[in-house]
């Protein structure tokens, strides 16, 4: 059960490029995670945990990649901010990324702070 005293993060990171030190990071800085480990996951997620207030995604992890789980997302007219990381940023990834939907694109690895300042741009609601 996610703790309703913090923000609540959806983290969807691949397995193939090491983020142990993101997740350190955020679960220190007392975000409750949910990690989902597949595209399909992550849409379940998003309907089973209404708490959450914000979607850290990168573009390779298991069943649906990135790209194509921020366009399920959008198509379910859902409008939680999406962060994305990419491991290679370029003109075209970032436009591609902000005309599928993301709020954001960040080239990993990504230092905690500047992660941390982005995630505080959306939540402080």
């Amino acid at each position: 059960m996610i703790s309703k005293n913090t923000h609540s993060i959806l983290v969807a990171l691949s397995e193939t490029t090491p983020h142990a030190d993101i997740i350190n990071s955020l679960r220190a800085s007392k975000y409750n995670l949910l990690e989902p480990k597949t595209g399909g996951d992550i849409i379940q997620a998003l309907y089973e945990h209404p708490e959450i207030d914000l979607i850290l995604i990168t573009i390779d992890f298991s069943g649906m990649n990135g790209i194509e789980t921020i366009l399920a997302i959008r198509e379910q007219d859902i409008k939680l901010p999406i962060i994305l990381l990419f491991n290679h940023v370029t003109i075209e990834s970032v436009r591609l990324a902000l005309q599928i939907g993301c709020n954001e694109v960040l080239q990993s690895p990504v230092s905690n702070e500047s992660l941390e300042a982005v995630i505080l741009k959306y939540l402080k609601n």
